[in-house]
């Protein structure tokens, strides 16, 4: 399974590149990914009817439609969707294509937040900074109240979940990371001791799953950590290297596009790709093709959108240098004949 998710979702971007042609055929992509999300958002939620939701416990934490990829998965494949249509929300003059985006995002973010994923969180919260930083300066604002009256603003199930990351287990001990951040940190060690012993190529491809190191564990909730064991150090570096030039990818139409929609569509698609990074950190989503198949998708847009924007630049270019070149001097019209003040 996990070796045909690897070649189907690459031909993900073969199908989008093959087919889409028009910026109207990638706002379609586009709207039908909300839907997706839409139904994803409704399907958890009404699963979720009935729990009580007003203090943290495990017990509550549901991976809703997606199945084995986890409660993580889930909000990964969320925040990832979210990602990507924040920027949309920039759009000048779509009122109602604004309203829609907004009502995904809304969603999206109640799922995210009882999910009670940390990765998902932090996540949100980076890109919204980037977005700050490099786009829309007025997200400073519920950044900043967010920053200084989390407590206020965040119901408090979720609060208990960040605050339990690192807490104290009796008043007079120090404090401690919980015991599913402990797991983890045990995983990470163990993954590096075995990439000492293989360090330039790993044991193999999808084998650490099979080795039985810590427990019941088959992963090692480390997605670069996981390249590492198997693939060494080598596999590591071509996997952060296709991270790299996803990621330049969506800057470059950001940049390089005239057409605002189009624009905004690679500065989504590479805070898609930054949410990707993150949540790599904590798990593998990379190899879930229900996770990850709108990152594929959408950089099948993003690399339509590059070609779109050429040839209308192009065009352009074209028209501008057709309107600027000087005939040649012999078909200058000749001057009007002139004799004393009187035109012949």
């Amino acid at each position: 399974m996990d070796y045909k998710n690897f070649i189907v979702m690459p031909l993900l971007v073969v199908a989008v590149t093959r087919t889409i042609r028009t910026r109207q055929q990638i706002a379609i992509i586009i709207a039908l990914c909300c839907v997706t999300a839409l139904a994803v958002d409704f399907s958890y939620l009404r699963g979720a009817a009935g729990r009580d939701f007003s203090h943290y416990a495990e017990e509550t934490r549901d991976a809703g439609p997606l199945g084995y990829a986890g409660e993580n998965g889930l909000a990964s494949y969320l925040v990832e969707a979210t990602a990507f249509l924040l920027p949309l929300l920039a759009l000048k003059g779509k009122t109602l294509i604004r309203a829609g985006i907004l009502l995904v995002v809304a969603a999206n973010t109640a799922c995210i937040l009882f999910s009670y994923s940390r990765e998902a969180y932090l996540a949100l919260a980076l890109v919204l900074c980037f977005l700050a930083v490099v786009k829309i300066r007025w997200l400073f604002i519920p950044i900043l109240l967010l920053v200084v009256s989390w407590q206020a603003i965040l119901p408090v199930a979720v609060q208990e979940r960040i605050a339990m990351t690192y807490t104290k287990p009796d008043p007079g001990q120090a404090a401690a990371l919980d015991a599913s951040a402990q797991e983890r940190v045990m995983l990470w060690t163990d993954a590096i001791t075995m990439f000492r012993n293989n360090p330039l190529i790993g044991t193999g491809f999808l084998t650490y799953a099979e080795m039985g190191r810590v427990g019941s564990y088959k992963d090692t909730h480390n997605f670069y950590l996981k390249m590492l064991v198997e693939t060494g150090l080598s596999g590591l570096l071509l996997f952060l290297a296709q991270l790299l030039l996803f990621t330049r990818t969506g800057l470059q139409l950001f940049s390089r596009a005239r057409d605002p929609f189009l624009s905004l569509v690679g500065l989504g698609f590479a805070c898609l790709m930054l949410t990707a990074t993150i949540v790599n950190f904590f798990g593998d989503r990379w190899m879930f093709i229900q996770v990850d198949s709108n990152l594929w998708i959408l950089l099948g847009c993003t690399l339509c959108g590059i070609s779109i924007a050429g040839t209308k630049t192009s065009a352009v270019t074209k028209k501008a240098k057709q309107k600027t070149i000087k005939r040649h001097p012999w078909h200058t019209p000749n001057p009007p004949l002139v004799h004393g003040d009187a035109v012949v």
